[in-house]
């Protein structure tokens, strides 16, 4: 009788895993979900020419690749970036904020991942709680 419990028990086990969302023992389990986020972009050109953009949306973070998160973006596409366990946020190899359990801050500028455009400077932030 002990044996069909264990069996059972183990066999429930295994048709339940595959439905679920997050990955068994994954330290980005804790980060992922639907955010309400605020995305800041300050566009500046030597010209003069400046944009400042503010935008709040609901956004989701789902996994990436390894060591990778994705973040929905305002116009509907996806950034990765990188989460290390303790939090950190990384694009690129450059540090650019910090998440935790409730929500995240980001900000990084247009020679994060190497030279920006000439003339032209932009820096984004984004911030999000979770829902």
């Amino acid at each position: 009788m002990k044996k069909i419990i264990t069996i059972t028990s183990f066999i429930i086990l295994a048709a339940t895993i595959p439905g679920c969302k997050k990955k068994l023992f994954d330290y980005r389990n804790k980060y992922l979900g639907e955010y309400q986020i605020t995305y800041h972009y300050n566009y500046r050109e030597m010209g003069g020419i400046t944009r400042d953009t503010a935008i709040t949306y609901n956004g989701k973070v789902n996994y990436g690749g390894k060591e990778e998160i994705k973040m929905d973006w305002y116009d509907g596409s996806e950034y990765t970036f990188t989460l290390s366990k303790k939090g950190a946020l990384s694009k690129c190899s450059n540090f650019i904020g910090t998440m935790d359990k409730k929500r995240f801050e980001l900000t990084f500028t247009d020679d994060v991942c190497g030279t920006g455009p000439m003339g032209a400077n932009y820096t984004v932030t984004l911030s999000g709680v979770k829902d």
